[in-house]
Order: C-alpha cells, then sequence, then structure tokens
C-alpha cells in the first residue's frame, strides 16, 4: 500500500505542474484530504509559473499515480517510485 506523506511530491507532464504535498486531514467518514501547493507555468509564457494551494481526496492521487498519470517522488528522494 502507497503511504503518503508530507513533502511528497507529484509531477503532472502534460501541464508541467509539480504538487508538494503540506498536511492532511480526515473527514468525518475516514476519508484522508491532502492539502498541496501547485506549481505549474501560465499557457501564454512556460517561464512564468503560478503557484495556488488545492484539496485532494487522497484516492484521487493514488489512483493517479497507479495509474502512471502521475510521477510520485517520496520526500527525501530523487527518484520516481512507483
Amino acid at each position: 500500500m502507497l503511504e503518503l506523506k508530507t513533502g511528497d511530491m507529484l509531477y503532472f507532464s502534460p501541464h508541467l505542474a509539480l504538487g508538494l504535498l503540506v498536511g492532511n486531514h480526515t473527514t468525518q467518514d475516514g476519508q484522508t484530504i491532502w492539502k498541496y501547493l501547485l506549481r505549474s507555468p501560465t499557457r501564454s509564457n512556460l517561464a512564468e509559473h503560478l503557484v495556488s494551494i488545492h484539496e485532494v481526496h487522497e484516492f484521487k492521487i493514488i489512483d493517479g499515480i497507479q495509474s502512471g498519470r502521475l510521477e510520485y517522488y517520496k520526500a527525501g528522494t530523487s527518484k520516481c517510485q512507483q
């Protein structure tokens, strides 16, 4: 089972977007929600980047990693995890 942790990074290559997991909380029904910082270039200028904060259900992140849509980098490593 994949165990996500604060500091893990995700990369979505079609948008050149990098996500950094910064924390999580559990809902009343037991689902884990992750807060992440998203850094991605603008469409008009790939050298200009936007940074925003988002939240997502953990199962969506895990599905993205397992399907190959997201590259997963465990905190403290430089290699992509599968």
